[in-house]
């Protein structure tokens, strides 16, 4: 790269390789653009409204469930004054269900459930023969766009 005695002039830096046809181009263009738009924090919004969706309804389910322990945790008669280890450990377990905060429950396992079912709906369409030749057609187009 440069070096570090101050008489010499640093090396210039050349590209490695410049595009040979106006197609190899052409080619590098369009799968820039298509990466770009996989790379950009508009590529969520794909499915945003989905995830929302469930993020809320098991929100729900949770709230209920810690509603329904605290009425178990009360209805027992649970507390520190409970004598018996039989129940204490029902008594335990309800408490720790009853004191949920939805600021711990995160979105990715919500997340890579939806992305999993919307790769799972488009991959159970296609047959072997279908996926050997879009596998074969991705293979060879980055094949072509690494050799350019």
């Amino acid at each position: 790269m440069y070096s570090l005695n101050p008489d010499e002039r640093p090396v210039k830096r050349r590209r490695l390789q410049e595009p040979k046809t106006r197609t190899e181009s052409l080619a590098k263009r369009t799968m820039a653009r298509h990466l770009n738009f996989l790379i950009t924090p508009d590529a969520p919004l794909i499915f945003t409204s989905e995830v929302e969706a469930r993020y809320y309804l098991k929100l729900q389910d949770l709230s209920e469930q810690a509603k329904i322990c605290h009425s178990n945790y009360i209805t027992h008669k649970c507390g520190p004054d409970l004598i018996g280890p039989t129940w204490q450990k029902y008594c335990e377990e309800w408490d720790r269900c009853s004191t949920f905060r939805p600021q711990f429950f995160g979105k990715t396992r919500i997340i890579a459930q939806v992305f999993g079912e919307l790769m799972n709906a488009f991959i159970e369409p296609l047959s072997y023969k279908a996926m050997l030749v879009i596998f074969t057609l991705l293979f060879g187009i980055f094949i072509i766009v690494g050799l350019a």
